[in-house]
C-alpha cells in the first residue's frame, strides 16, 4: 500500500506530458462466502462473468439476445457500455466474441487486483477481495454497479465455486476513498454517488529513482498479438512502449474523444531502442478456463517475464507508469496484462492495485 504522502508525490510526479489525461476510478469490491467451494486457478474470469451477469439482470431493459447496438438506451446503459463490443467512435456494436479483432478499442475497465486463494478451497464467512478499474466516460457507472453488486442475490462464484454475497464496495478516486454497503448511512440510490467522487487524472503510483535501474515484472501473464506472430519482436522494449502508448491513446479516444497525435511519441521509441534493456526471465503461461455457458472451456495463453531495465528519462518512466495503471496487451478485463515497476536501488513500489 502507499501511504499519503508518496499519493501526494504521485500526483505531481506522474502528469504525463503527451499521453492524454485519462480518468479513471477504482471500485473495490469485498464478497462474504455463504457457502464454501473452491476458487478456480485463474479468477479474473469469475470475476468478469459475475460483473456480466449482475449487470444484464439489473441494468439491461431488454429481452433475450437484443443487440446493444440497436438499443436505444445504451447511451445510459452501465452493461451496453462495459460488455458491449465498441467501434472506434465509441459505439456499441454486435461483434460476435469469437471474431473480435485487436482492432477492437479496449473495454473501459479492468480486472486491477485478482482475488487471493486461486486455485484453493474457500470456506464459508472467508472474505473474497478483487478490484475493477474503470476508465473516461465509464466512470460515470461506478454508482450503478455498486447499486447492483449490493442488491444482488448470493451467487456462485464460477461454475464450482463458491456461493458469495457482496458485502461492499469501496469507491477509490486516488484522493480519497467511498464505502458503501448495505449498513452504510450514505448508500441510497446509484445517482448520489456520482457526485460524491473526483476522478484521477494520472496513474495512482510513485516514480523510482530516475538515476538508477529499475525493475519490470509482469504480475500477471501479458498478451500481446505481435509477440505471437513475430516472436522476434518478444519483450522488445519499443514494441512493449508502443503497446502502452497505442493502448492509452486509444482508450482516451474512444471514451474521453481525447487524443494525442501519435508523432509525439516518436522521439520515446527512439529512446526506447536505446536503452538498457536485459530479459531475465521469461516463460509460456496458458491454462484453460469455462466459459459462461454448458461445459466448454477457453484457453488462456501470455508470457511472464522480468526486465532490468537502465536509467531513462522521466516521459519514458511516465509512459511505463501508464502501462502499470491500464495494463497492456489483450484480456485485461480478466486480469492479464499486470504490471510492475520498481526501482533497482531502493525498489520502491510503482504500482498499488
Amino acid at each position: 500500500m502507499i501511504s499519503t504522502a508518496d499519493r501526494s508525490v504521485a500526483s505531481e510526479a506522474l502528469k504525463p506530458t503527451t499521453l492524454p489525461a485519462l480518468r479513471s476510478v477504482d471500485l473495490h469490491l469485498e464478497f462474504t462466502v455463504v457457502t464454501p467451494g473452491e476458487l478456480q486457478q485463474f479468477p479474473g474470469v469469475i470475476v468478469h462473468g459475475l460483473l456480466e451477469h449482475v449487470l444484464r439482470e439489473t441494468e439491461c431493459r431488454m429481452s433475450g439476445d437484443f443487440p446493444c447496438a440497436a438499443c436505444l438506451y445504451r447511451p445510459t446503459c452501465a452493461f451496453g457500455t462495459l460488455f458491449g463490443e465498441p467501434d472506434a467512435n465509441g459505439s456499441t456494436i454486435a461483434i460476435p466474441r469469437q471474431r473480435a479483432s485487436a482492432r477492437t478499442p479496449p473495454r473501459p475497465y479492468v480486472i486491477a487486483a485478482l482475488p487471493d486463494h486461486a486455485g484453493t478451497d474457500i470456506a464459508g464467512g472467508e472474505r473474497i477481495r478483487t478490484t475493477v478499474r474503470l476508465f473516461g466516460d465509464a466512470i460515470r457507472f461506478q454508482g450503478a454497479m455498486a447499486h447492483a453488486l449490493l442488491e444482488s442475490a448470493p451467487r456462485r462464484f464460477g461454475l464450482k465455486g463458491p456461493l458469495v454475497e457482496c458485502l461492499a464496495v469501496t469507491i477509490d478516486d486516488g484522493s480519497g476513498t467511498l464505502r458503501l454497503a448495505h449498513d452504510s448511512d450514505t448508500f441510497a440510490t446509484p445517482f448520489l454517488l456520482l457526485s460524491r467522487t473526483c476522478p484521477s487524472t494520472s496513474p495512482d503510483a510513485v516514480t523510482a529513482s530516475l538515476a538508477g535501474r529499475s525493475r519490470l515484472e509482469s504480475l500477471t501473464p501479458v498478451r500481446l498479438p505481435q509477440w505471437e506472430r513475430k516472436p522476434s519482436d518478444l519483450f522488445s522494449a519499443r514494441k512493449l512502449l508502443w503497446a502502452i502508448i497505442n493502448r492509452v491513446n486509444t482508450l482516451a479516444r474512444t471514451y474521453q474523444r481525447d487524443l494525442a497525435p501519435l508523432t509525439a511519441f516518436r522521439h520515446l521509441l527512439e529512446e526506447a531502442d536505446q536503452l538498457d534493456w536485459s530479459v531475465t526471465t521469461r516463460e509460456v503461461w496458458q491454462t484453460s478456463v469455462p466459459r459462461n455457458r454448458g461445459d466448454r472451456t477457453k484457453r488462456l495463453t501470455g508470457r511472464r517475464f522480468t526486465i532490468d531495465i537502465g536509467p531513462m528519462s522521466t516521459e519514458l518512466r511516465d509512459v511505463f507508469a501508464w502501462g502499470i495503471h491500464t495494463h497492456v496487451g489483450s484480456d485485461a478485463t480478466l486480469g492479464l496484462g499486470r504490471l510492475r515497476l520498481t526501482s533497482g536501488t531502493d525498489a520502491r513500489v510503482v504500482d498499488r492495485s
